[in-house]
């Protein structure tokens, strides 16, 4: 990301803080503030944005700040698409086109889901994904495709579905015999992905009986760079 900013002509210091492992924000704040900066552009790295998601990391941002009252933050909150990682999933969906074309084949994209009354309360993080699924199947020029969410926490509340499990259950019943899975709504190859879609899901469709091909997760593709660098210009960083 520093790369793509300074080829943007911005030279700015880029510092990664995380929420549950080290390095972790406060302590991204902190270098932040020695390198004598005024303002912090704290964006979280999703692929969609959701106010239930982002505003954890914002707050955390903010109480780290506490101790650095010079330094004015600007959370990053991107409500719009992600043409570049759209454009990602799309070429690696036609990369597979001959696996995708066949009949007995089934696309299934997936993303995290959050409490049904995240949506009830207005964010627009699952219209916004939707939206998302719908661009880059149509440039991948897709007749057919599904959506299930995943990782759902365990929390006794409704959550947004169906579950993605339940979605390639019933296209097996259909008689799908391979399915595609395509992850957009991850960045990255995290828990999400590395556990609940390449052993938990892998192993639902194999007892079934049928096939899973997991397509490669962007992680430091130019994509993801360009989708960060356009949401930190949009929320307006320039050179300090």
């Amino acid at each position: 990301m520093k790369n793509e900013l300074t080829s943007r002509g911005i030279d700015v210091p880029v510092i990664l803080g995380l929420s549950h492992t080290a390095p972790h924000i406060e302590e991204a704040v902190d270098r932040l503030a020695a390198t004598g900066v005024d303002v912090i552009y704290g964006v979280p790295l999703a692929a969609q944005y959701s106010s239930f998601n982002a505003r954890s990391y914002h707050d955390k941002a903010k109480a780290a700040l506490e101790k650095h009252p010079e330094l004015h933050y600007v959370p990053v909150n991107d409500q719009g698409g992600s043409a570049a990682l759209i454009d990602y999933w799309a070429n690696q969906l036609n990369k597979v086109k001959e696996l995708i074309s066949a009949p007995e084949t089934a696309v299934l994209f997936s993303t995290h889901s959050l409490p049904v009354r995240t949506r009830e309360a207005g964010d627009p993080y699952k219209l916004n994904v939707e939206a998302d699924v719908r661009a880059a199947a149509q440039l991948a020029y897709l007749s057919q495709y599904w959506l299930g969410w995943q990782s759902a926490g365990k929390t006794g509340s409704k959550w947004i579905g169906p579950r993605f499990e339940d979605v390639a259950q019933q296209l097996i019943d259909d008689g799908a015999k391979h399915i595609v899975s395509v992850p957009l709504g991850f960045i990255n190859n995290n828990l999400e992905i590395n556990y609940d879609v390449d052993i938990e899901l892998r192993r639902i469709i194999e007892q079934a009986g049928a096939q899973l091909t997991r397509l490669p997760m962007p992680n430091a593709d130019p994509a993801v760079a360009t989708t960060i660098c356009d949401r930190l210009e949009a929320a307006g960083l320039t050179n300090q």
